[in-house]
This record gives C-alpha cells, structure tokens and sequence, in this order.
C-alpha cells in the first residue's frame, strides 16, 4: 500500500501545475493566458492568436499548432508535427522526433530547433541556437537566419548500404546560416543547395555543396 501511495505522490509531482490530459486534444482559444504547461497523450495541442502560454507544451503522440503573435515556451512533440504561424514567439527549443517543422515569418525560437526523422521548413525565421537533424532535409526560405550550427547527426545505420540515408540543406532567398553546417559522418550524402541566394557564414563539413 505504501508503494502505490508513494507511485501517486510521484505523479502529481511530475503533473503539478499541468494541464494533463489522455486521450484528449487541448484546445486554446483566441487571446488567452495560460500559466501551466500543457501536456497530452494520443492527443493534440492547437493555440490560438495573440496567446501568451507561460510554460511548455508536450505531446506523446500528436501535433503542436501555435497560431499568429502567440508565444509558449519549449515545444515537444515525439510522433507528431509542429506548426508555427506568423510571429510565434517560442522561448526554448522546438523539437520532435517523428514529425516535421515548419513556421510562417516573423517567428522567433530561441532554442534549438529539432527534427530526428521529419523536415524542417522555416519561413523568415530566426533560430537562436542549432538546427539539428538525422535524416530529414532542411529548408530556410525568405530570409531566415540561423545563429548557431545546422547539424546532421549520425544516423545509427551507416554501416547497412541499403538503408543509407539522404539529406538535403537547402537555403534560399537570402537566408543566412551564421555557424557552420557539420555533417558528423563523413560517408552521409549530404547536399547543401545555396543556389537560391543562401548563405553559410562558417564551414561546411562532410557535404556537397550546389552554388
């Protein structure tokens, strides 16, 4: 009895201060405050415009939708998209294991921005930190810019010819990486296209590059 007391006390500290659903999508109006992390299971989360969400948001399996002139704090996602509107403030890291990211302009992310197996798709962004990735490409458009590195991580099968994997960079519309793009295994096909006006600022490691 005293173990499953204690397994209680664990999980209302680790909700405390959530808004925690299973099953459920959370669902955030137009112009409304939130204080509390918002966390879902088999459910998404959408925020409206002009919200202000003061802590993170976190979903096991499904997708994140932040619309225009909201902020929110560090996104998660594990099997699910993440979807950004025009000027989203995010204050923290967007990251998502088997989903693609995208953002419209205007929209700042502090942190790093992470994709394992899913594209990212920026429009006039500015990324505070890295672009991280395995296997899925990367697309700055319309003058975005990336203060830190874009990285290509190893990908865990690059031993198995079969399953080698590709990855295209592609930085248009004078959009500017200011760190360098590294690719950490050098037998990776890695393509960085900055023949629509992209620029890297640092080196480019382990890639072809297409000017």
């Amino acid at each position: 009895m005293r173990q499953v007391y204690l397994g209680f006390v664990f999980v209302a500290l680790i909700f405390a201060g959530c808004n925690f659903e299973v099953n459920k999508s959370i669902e955030i109006g137009n112009d409304e405050h939130v204080q509390k992390n918002l966390f879902t299971v088999n459910g998404s989360i959408r925020i409206g415009k002009r919200c202000q969400v003061k802590g993170d948001c976190r979903v096991v399996n499904g997708s994140i939708t932040i619309n225009d002139d909201s902020q929110a704090r560090d996104l998660n996602s594990i099997n699910g998209k993440i979807s950004l509107g025009k000027k989203v403030t995010i204050r923290g890291d967007a990251v998502t294991i088997n989903g693609a990211i995208s953002s419209e302009p205007g929209t700042v992310i502090s942190g790093d921005v992470s994709s394992i197996n899913g594209e990212v798709d920026l429009h006039g962004t500015e990324v505070g930190k890295d672009i991280i990735t395995k296997s899925g490409d990367v697309i700055l458009r319309n003058k975005s810019i990336v203060r830190g590195d874009i990285r290509v991580d190893k990908s865990g099968m690059i031993n198995d010819n079969s399953s080698r994997l590709y990855v295209n960079i592609r930085l248009t519309d004078d959009s500017v990486v200011e760190g360098d793009i590294i690719v950490e295994e050098k037998d990776r096909e890695v393509t960085v296209d900055l023949r629509g006006g992209g620029k890297v600022l640092g080196e480019i490691r382990n890639a072809e590059v297409l000017r």
